[in-house]
């Protein structure tokens, strides 16, 4: 079993982490520092206007999905090999929903992210915790209430609520 990635002591978390940090730095770094940052942000902000302005937005969706898909490896390779130590069919059911809700909550930007999947993590594995006191139904609820109390915060939702009063 030499293909284990090894825990740190008495936690869940691995050394995968530190892997994980690193491709938000990367990340970030692309986004925030290249030309192919710009285009994949300008694509994604409107696609039509990067495309008047010489983008081009077929290359960089491509870019993007196999991107996209490395990084879910990454993920997929922490839960098989550094947490779970095997393959089981699901393993990766409600991925999209909580890879969504920290996109949401880290507003798209790759600092905020990471501290948006700590929290989520830090959610669900405390209701992996408490499993045998509270349903867990609760764990999918405070992460609905997290969800909503940031969609909340956006000054647009905020302006619309107002004016609907």
């Amino acid at each position: 079993m030499s293909a284990l990635i090894p825990a740190f002591h008495g936690s869940a978390a691995n050394v995968i982490i530190l892997l994980a940090a690193a491709t938000a730095a990367v990340v970030g770094w692309y986004l925030f520092s290249t030309r192919g940052g710009f285009e994949l942000r300008a694509t994604g902000l409107q696609p039509e206007a990067a495309e008047y302005g010489g983008v081009n937005v077929g290359r960089v969706w491509w870019r993007t999905l196999t991107l996209s898909g490395v990084l879910a490896g990454l993920g997929g390779l922490n839960f098989v090999l550094g947490y779970k130590y095997y393959y089981e069919e699901g393993f990766a059911s409600g991925a999209g929903f909580l890879g969504i809700a920290v996109a949401i909550v880290g507003r798209n930007h790759p600092l905020g992210v990471v501290l948006a999947a700590l929290a989520f993590a830090t959610i669900s594995q405390g209701g992996l915790a408490v499993n045998a006191v509270v349903p867990k139904q609760i764990v999918d609820v405070l992460q609905a209430v997290v969800i909503i109390a940031v969609a909340a915060s956006v000054p647009e939702v905020r302006r619309m609520l107002r004016r609907s009063r």
